[in-house]
């Protein structure tokens, strides 16, 4: 917020802030003094209404900080068990999660060298998480503002779908492949208007790239490690640290109610 130039009409004031917050105005203050993560796994059909809370608070215009963290639940158990630190090796060599995720993609069972557009041919071609956050990140390159509206038609879509049984029948409630290219596309016409056929091939040209992960560089396997690290998982979120409810419909909101009540009276006593 406080480096971002899209706030560069903002108040730095916290005098602002107050006034606002005693006489219903919006709350734009060009301070970091709320922050959300928001823990999602976008291939498994799960309904986040912390999300619906994130775009209201973003309306309303409060002074926000968002960040989402795309995790696996399998994912993070490979790294649980496969991470080493550099005195649990012999030679020295640091295994990071990156590296795990690599070799665990490698030896799963009937895993074959297929191109991307071979994948979406088959009926039985899932969505990995890891896919899902590198097609996130295509939204986040054009317009991270866009990334909560996309994380939360991504989500809602596949949760009505899970909870309609439209599955066809199969056992795997996962959606293929080609099942979330597709709505991916979608979405991203809609959010960042352009084509559809526009998304579509700029998704396929991502996941049939190896993403190239440095030290420096974001990447899904960093993800996963921080969410072992602080023993987090999907479903979780956070709001200035202090974690939200897991619950959904009234028990929730009356949960984050009051989270975020107890957060405005302490930075207003502050």
């Amino acid at each position: 917020i406080e480096k971002d130039p899209q706030y560069n009409s903002w108040s730095r004031n916290m005098m602002n802030f107050i006034m606002a917050a005693q006489y219903g105005h919006p709350h734009t203050v060009r301070r970091n003094i709320f922050a959300m993560l928001i823990v999602v796994d976008t291939t498994v059909g799960q309904r986040y209404d912390v999300l619906d809370m994130s775009m209201q608070l973003m309306q309303m215009r409060y002074p926000i900080r968002l960040g989402i963290l795309f995790v696996g639940e399998e994912d993070v158990k490979a790294c649980r068990s496969g991470v080493k630190s550099e005195e649990e090796v012999d030679d020295g060599e640091v295994v990071s999660c990156d590296d795990v995720l690599l070799a665990k993609s490698s030896s799963e069972e009937n895993t074959e060298q297929k191109s991307t557009q071979e994948r979406m041919a088959s009926s039985t071609s899932f969505i990995t998480t890891q896919e899902a956050y590198q097609l996130f990140q295509i939204v986040l390159k054009h317009n991270r503002v866009a990334g909560i509206h996309y994380i939360h038609e991504i989500t809602k879509t596949f949760a009505s779908m899970k909870e309609g049984g439209m599955n066809h029948g199969r056992a795997q409630h996962k959606p293929t492949l080609e099942e979330y290219i597709n709505l991916h596309s979608t979405v991203v016409s809609n959010v960042l208007g352009i084509s559809n056929s526009e998304a579509k091939a700029e998704a396929i040209q991502v996941l049939s790239t190896a993403p190239v992960v440095t030290e420096k560089t974001e990447s899904y396997g960093k993800s996963v490690q921080f969410a072992v690290t602080k023993s987090i998982g999907a479903g979780m979120s956070f709001f200035n640290g202090v974690p939200m409810p897991t619950s959904s419909g009234q028990d929730f909101m009356e949960g984050t109610s009051r989270v975020f009540k107890e957060e405005m009276q302490f930075i207003l006593g502050l």
